[in-house]
């Protein structure tokens, strides 16, 4: 395996990663909205996923893993440029750099409160050193 086809490789797996990732952390939204305000329908959460302005952080994540699926399934094969485009995207969003901060803020806010998804996060960030 080429160096090229490992960088794809890594990208299905911090792809992969980071969806568990985004679904620990959508069960917490969803539990605290429900504490808050009662129980909600899948339908309901779903709305509030898409359109509610606090979830934006949120659709960051969906946004990039849709991007990432869709140049995989490219059927004229991945662009070294859009690898590139793609690795540079996920790493600003777990790295330690001033990229992302809202977003990076809203994560370590529960990361507080969720173990497993900080784990999660630990072993994203390790992947991209």
């Amino acid at each position: 395996m080429d160096d090229f086809e490992g960088r794809i490789n890594e990208l299905k797996q911090a792809r992969d990663k980071m969806l568990g990732f985004h679904k620990l952390l959508i069960d917490l939204e969803r539990s605290e909205i429900e504490r808050a305000s009662g129980s909600i329908t899948a339908g309901q959460f779903l709305n509030l996923l898409m359109n509610d302005d606090r979830f934006e952080w949120l659709r960051t994540i969906s946004k990039l893993v849709v991007r990432i699926d869709e140049a995989f399934e490219l059927n004229d094969g991945f662009p070294p440029e859009l690898l590139d485009k793609l690795w540079y995207e996920f790493s600003g969003m777990f790295d330690d750099s001033e990229a992302n901060s809202e977003f990076k803020l809203l994560v370590r806010e529960r990361m507080a409160v969720m173990p497993e998804a900080d784990a999660i996060r630990r072993e994203i960030r390790l992947m991209i050193k």
